[in-house]
């Protein structure tokens, strides 16, 4: 089994593989906000509404 990471807000858990995540740049685009991968946490799941 590979690393994962868990974000969660209390209403919404973002499940983060990264063996899974192949094409993260399409994820960053999408929703900039939560996404920011020069930032650590680099998820902030509290940026936009559930």
């Amino acid at each position: 089994m590979g690393k994962t990471k868990e974000y969660s807000n209390g209403d919404v858990t973002i499940v983060w593989k990264p063996e899974a995540c192949i094409h993260s740049a399409i994820c960053v685009k999408g929703l900039g906000e939560v996404l920011q991968p020069k930032e650590k946490p680099w998820i902030k799941n509290d940026a936009t509404s559930t």
